[in-house]
């Protein structure tokens, strides 16, 4: 698919290696609710997976995963796989973005009864569940990109806060890259497109949307399928 479209560079979606834990009627597969588990090294084993495809491909890959670093520290973050199947570091030296505001008080706690491992854990400051995720200590990163350009990267909550589109901006990004939960595109992004003058790519991923409706028996229950969006520096959608 990729290569049918000959794209350059491919943004997977926000804790991209816990998806498969939900099905399409948002119940819980073996394994956990998203949110549970200590996450992924950066030399582990579908991180390694990602670098072998990218090098295959000849693209870059922006991955966003929960990052277990080695101090044991757990973090909802995303990195840039390069061309030649290696971390690409930002300019400042560091090869990820950790989300700088997990979820605070995102209000979904009170469905957490329906949802086995515990929604209520999507209402809590720590936005972790049994494994408390860590605020981002390093700020906005940004990467140059041989013909891409310089991009930087936020993570779903992370858009509800003016203070890091403006660091993006100050940094010189040219694109954001915006992975998320929640629908894309999101008026805040396309304000934040329009404001600072650079595009943003969004990726958003299933989520539940709600029991079948009483007054039509034969309607399932129905996912939500929020698809990937391409913002140009107006912030219309790019088709």
């Amino acid at each position: 698919l990729v290569q049918g479209y000959g794209a350059d560079i491919v943004l997977l979606t926000e804790e991209n290696f816990r998806m498969n834990t939900v099905d399409e009627q948002g119940a819980a597969k073996p394994g956990g609710w998203p949110y549970d588990g200590l996450g992924e090294k950066l030399d582990g084993p579908r991180i390694s997976a990602v670098k072998a495809v990218a090098q295959e491909l000849g693209i870059y890959v922006v991955v966003p995963f929960r990052m277990l670093l080695a101090s044991g520290e757990s973090y909802n973050a995303a990195v840039v796989v390069g061309r030649d199947g290696e971390l690409v570091l930002s300019t400042s030296g560091v090869p990820y973005y950790q989300k700088v505001f997990p979820c605070l008080g995102y209000p979904m706690g009170s469905i957490s009864a329906s949802w086995p491992g515990g929604y209520a854990a999507y209402g809590d400051i720590d936005h972790g569940g049994e494994s408390p995720l860590i605020p981002g200590q390093q700020g906005v990163q940004v990467w140059d990109l041989p013909s891409i350009g310089r991009i930087a990267i936020i993570i779903c909550f992370d858009v509800n806060f003016m203070e890091l589109w403006h660091q993006a901006y100050a940094l010189g990004a040219q694109v954001v890259f915006w992975p998320s939960m929640m629908a894309t595109p999101d008026r805040d992004a396309i304000s934040a497109a329009r404001l600072f003058r650079y595009h943003i790519v969004a990726n958003g991923w299933m989520t539940y949307g709600g029991p079948a409706d009483p007054s039509l028996p034969a309607v399932p229950a129905r996912p939500f399928y929020s698809p990937g969006t391409v913002l140009d520096s107006t912030g219309r959608t790019v088709k």
